[in-house]
């Protein structure tokens, strides 16, 4: 699935969603709250350069392949608490202005 320089201009609402394929959220932008929570991703999922400026909600994903954040920019606070990460998980150049919440040490770039 491409969402490749989509907007979302209302609530976007994954909570629950499974993603059979490799999904592409690069250079999206989320301009209010985001919910992945409890989502499963059985492909590859990149969200490279993506926005989010309200909170994003990630709580309970499952990432079953690889998955990219790389420059993806957080206005608000964060969560992945009890996400899950089969494959490599990179952040590398992400940014958040508020808190991040349930990545293991070593995920977030410093």
């Amino acid at each position: 699935m491409r969402f490749v320089y989509a907007t979302f201009r209302e609530d976007a609402a994954f909570s629950h969603a499974t993603f059979t394929r490799d999904t592409r959220f690069d250079n999206a932008t989320f301009t209010r709250d985001t919910r992945f929570d409890n989502a499963t991703f059985t492909g590859d999922a990149r969200f490279d350069n993506a926005t989010f400026t309200g909170d994003a909600w990630f709580a309970y994903a499952t990432f079953t392949r690889d998955t990219r954040f790389d420059n993806a920019t957080f206005t608000r606070d964060t969560r992945f608490d009890s996400a899950t990460f089969n494959g490599q998980a990179k952040f590398a150049g992400a940014r958040c202005a508020g808190q991040v919440h349930g990545l293991p040490d070593g995920f977030w770039p410093e």
